[in-house]
Order: C-alpha cells, then sequence, then structure tokens
C-alpha cells in the first residue's frame, strides 16, 4: 500500500498534478471562459507540484535514494518505475520552480491571449513531462516522459509565437526534437538488446554485459548522446535553438531556456553514471571539444544579435557548453559543479528571459537598436538584468561566480588546461555581451517614442525578482546546495 506521506506519493503528485490538472484546465477554461481563473488555477497546481518536489529533498538528504517500482506490463517490461536520488530530485526541484515561477509570470504576459485555457493545459502537461523524464528509471517510461516534454512545446510555438514565422519554427522544432528522440529509442533499444529489460537500475547490476559487447555499446553510447545533444542543443546539434527559444512565448521561453534543455543534461549524467562508466573515458576528449566550441560559438553568435531574445538563446548555448564541459571531464568535482551550474543557469536565464518579455510587453520590440533608456522607466526590470547579467558572467557574488569557479577548478585538477583557459576566457565575451545590451537598452537618454514605457505590474515582476534574490543567496551563500549536490558520484 502506498504511504500517504512518503516519497511515492510525492513523486506521483509532482508528475500527475500537472497531467491532471491540464484536463481540469481546459475544461474549465473552455466551459467558463474565465481566463484569471485557469490562469491562477494552473499556477497553483505548478505550486502543488513544486511542494512535493521539495518534500523529497530531506529523503535523498538522509537516505541517499528510493526506487518505487508499479507494474504496468509485465509482458514488454514496461512499469512505472522512478528513482528519487540526489541527482533526480535536484533536477526536479530546479524544474518546477522555474516552471511555477514562469506560470505566475505568465498570467500577466498572456493576459490577452487567445485560448489562454489550452495554453495553461499544454503548460502543465510540458511540466508533467519534465518532472517525469528525471523521475523515470524504466526507460520505456523515461521515453513517454521524454515525449510528453517534446509535444506541448511545438503546440504553443505553433499558436501563440511571437511573430510570423511561427508555424516555420514550430515544424522545426518538432523535426530537430523527434530526430533526437529517435535516436534515443534506438539507443534504449541497444540497451534492451543486450539486457533484456528497460531498467536501468538492473542494467546497472552487471555493467560488464557492456564491456561483453564493446562495439554496440558504443553505438548505443552515440545514439543516446545524438538525442541528448539535440536536447542539449550542443554545437553541432544546436540549429534549433535560437529559433524555438526567440520565437515562443516568454513564459515558455524561459522553460525551454531555463530547463527543458538541462534534460539532456541530466539523462546524459544519469545514463553515463548509472550505466556507462565503463564506456565514458572513450567518448570524454571529444565530449571535451564539443564543450568548448559549443561554448566560444554561443558566446560569439550572442554577440551578432540584435534581437534580446536571440541573444539570450545563443547566450544558453553558450552556458550549455559550460555544463556539457563538466560532464564531458566526468570527475567527481567537475559533475557536481556542471549540476550546479545546470541550478544557475536555470535561475538567471529564466530571469534574463522574463526581464526581455517584460521589456517587450511595454514596447512592443525586442530590438535593441531601437531600446533605449530603459532603466528610468523600467527600474525594477533593469535591476534583476543587471544581477542576471553579472550571475551569468561569473562576477562574484553572484551563483554563477560559484558554478563556474568549480568548473574550471575541475578542469585544472584534472590536467585539461587549454579548454578551461578557453572556458575562462570566454566568460569575457559573455560579460562584454551583456554589458553592450545594459548600456544599450537600459542606460542610455531615453528617446520621446519610449518615454511613456512604464514599469510591468507585480504579478510580471515579482517572479523575476525572486529569482534574482535567489541568485544573490544562492553567490553568497552556495553551501546548502552544494552539499546536497556534493552527493551526486561522479562519471570517471
Amino acid at each position: 500500500m502506498l504511504n500517504m506521506f512518503g516519497p511515492g506519493s510525492y513523486v506521483l503528485t509532482a508528475i500527475f498534478a500537472p497531467i491532471i490538472g491540464a484536463v481540469v484546465v481546459f475544461i474549465v477554461g473552455a466551459l467558463s471562459g474565465k481566463e484569471k481563473l485557469v490562469a491562477w488555477l494552473s499556477v497553483a497546481i505548478a505550486a502543488v507540484s513544486l511542494l512535493a518536489c521539495l518534500r523529497l529533498i530531506p529523503y535523498v538528504i538522509h537516505g541517499g535514494k528510493v526506487t518505487l517500482e508499479y507494474p504496468l506490463s509485465p509482458v514488454i517490461g514496461f512499469s512505472f518505475t522512478v528513482l528519487v536520488d540526489p541527482l533526480s530530485v535536484v533536477f526536479a526541484v530546479t524544474i518546477s520552480l522555474v516552471s511555477f515561477l514562469s506560470l505566475v509570470y505568465a498570467v500577466g504576459y498572456m493576459e490577452h491571449a487567445d485560448m489562454v485555457y489550452a495554453f495553461y493545459a499544454h503548460t502543465l502537461l510540458f511540466i508533467a513531462g519534465m518532472v517525469g523524464t528525471v523521475f523515470a528509471s524504466n526507460l520505456l517510461l523515461f521515453y513517454v516522459f521524454w515525449e510528453l516534454m517534446c509535444i506541448p512545446p511545438v503546440f504553443m510555438i505553433f499558436y501563440w509565437g511571437e511573430t510570423l514565422e511561427a508555424r516555420r519554427i514550430a515544424l522545426k522544432f518538432f523535426v530537430f526534437t523527434h530526430v533526437g528522440a529517435l535516436s534515443i529509442l534506438l539507443g534504449i533499444l541497444g540497451l534492451y538488446t543486450m539486457y533484456g529489460t528497460f531498467e536501468l537500475l538492473e542494467m546497472a547490476k552487471n555493467t560488464s554485459i557492456l564491456l561483453a559487447n564493446k562495439t554496440l555499446a558504443y553505438v548505443t553510447f552515440a545514439l543516446l548522446f545524438v538525442g541528448f545533444g539535440v536536447k542539449m542543443a550542443t554545437f553541432p546539434l544546436h540549429n534549433w535553438l535560437p529559433d524555438a527559444h526567440a520565437e515562443a512565448p516568454t513564459p515558455i521561453s524561459c522553460m525551454l531556456s531555463g530547463v527543458m534543455i538541462k534534460c539532456g543534461a541530466y539523462a546524459l549524467a544519469r545514463f553515463a553514471i548509472t550505466l556507462f562508466k565503463g564506456v565514458y573515458p572513450a567518448f570524454s576528449t571529444a565530449f571535451t571539444i564539443i564543450a568548448v566550441i559549443t561554448m566560444v560559438y554561443g558566446g560569439l553568435m550572442a554577440m551578432a544579435q540584435t534581437d534580446i531574445k536571440r541573444l539570450l538563446a545563443f547566450s544558453s548555448i553558450s552556458q550549455i557548453g559550460y555544463i556539457f564541459f563538466g560532464l564531458a571531464i566526468g570527475t567527481w568535482l567537475a559533475v557536481v559543479a556542471a549540476v550546479f551550474h545546470v541550478i544557475n543557469h536555470a535561475l538567471f536565464k529564466a530571469m534574463l528571459f522574463m526581464c526581455a518579455g517584460a521589456v517587450r510587453h511595454q514596447t512592443g520590440t525586442r530590438d535593441l537598436t531601437v531600446l533605449r533608456g530603459l532603466a528610468k522607466r523600467m527600474p525594477i526590470t533593469a535591476l534583476v538584468f543587471t544581477i542576471g547579467g553579472l550571475a551569468i558572467a561569473g562576477t562574484p557574488p553572484f551563483n554563477g561566480f560559484v558554478s563556474e569557479f568549480l568548473l574550471f577548478t575541475s578542469g585544472i585538477k584534472a590536467g585539461v588546461y587549454i579548454p578551461t583557459l578557453i572556458a575562462i576566457l570566454t566568460t569575457i565575451i559573455t560579460a562584454a555581451y551583456y554589458l553592450w545590451v545594459l548600456l544599450r537598452a537600459f542606460f542610455k537618454e531615453t528617446p520621446a517614442n519610449l518615454a511613456k514605457v512604464k514599469e510591468v505590474t507585480p504579478v510580471m515582476y515579482v517572479p523575476m525578482f525572486i529569482l534574482a534574490v535567489l541568485c544573490v543567496i544562492i553567490g553568497v551563500y552556495p553551501a546548502p546546495v552544494v552539499n546536497l549536490l556534493a552527493k551526486v558520484p561522479g562519471i570517471v
């Protein structure tokens, strides 16, 4: 019997509250037409999922990990098997926190959108897909949630996109993500061919099977990496990201850039830590090179943008390079640093997208060539963007400094000196383009056409201010987060 107040009930709540809530929100919205009601109902449902994820933290602090299995179809090996451990809980809390604050922000941002109840229903399904992905331990269940994560953004970009290019970009997003998903499915089938089970933890008990089938093991891991790499948007699998993240309605941009792409990093870390430790060293050098190219390419492309959301999108590619850099090294410290940067990037990138959305919401444009002097008109947005820019550039005492310092330290300890030096120098590029945005859009003279611009309403600036406060708190006092992450094992 399921303990009502045990980890199993919290996992089920975290996943199924948004799924059931999506159905309720859609029906209530369609029948009542009350947009504010469905907006705040969606926020409440996301809050329930967040609280359920938070309640799992004590279990992983004191107990290490909990595995729960509910057989669904034993004939084909399909079961609802979830793994509650430090890695899954850290990602689930990050996903649910950013998603909750993005939904609060959406109450103001999507106020005049068409069929807003459908938007919130899709968003809740999106949340369920991401949370389910990081908890799933049965590989068929993992794939089901992966697809649930991939599909809702297609419709949200298609229907609520911000330009006339929305349909083309939605199709592009669909093609890229499902080519990646197909690659993952082939990788899962490769594992099943070797093990005869879809249970990841059962496979982990006998990793010698991989070593006895090295060629198939290498091919399988390569297929999985392609799928995870598409989701992370590592070079050269990144092409979908700038268009999709810029085109999506801003609350969804916050989630796409803040947390969805991190599900690829989670999956890579999970499979590498649990199963592919013996295979991983053969890929480490190539992964390090890809990581460095990704961070430099993303940074240089961000410098060339005049659309503030596209700039932030390319910035996400660069930051994923840092996360992938830590995973590529694979030592315990590097993995801890990479996961820490996942958390930090989720916070400040969601916050920066909220600022960009606030600017567009109030001025009607994302064009940095026409935006000027907004600090006088939108002081809270300007302050939050400044904090976000300093945090992402790795400036103390903000959170980005701590995780980047740990990443660079892990690189030096691992002896990858040149890639580490390039990573350090890339922070200068990051600082340069955020300083350019700040000076250009916020701190020059306000032109006449922007003289009447006002700050966004509290429902939009409170979420981004909360994220800014978290960036400061974690930067000043990172110990609680680091102590939890210390329980995450290394890959090599």
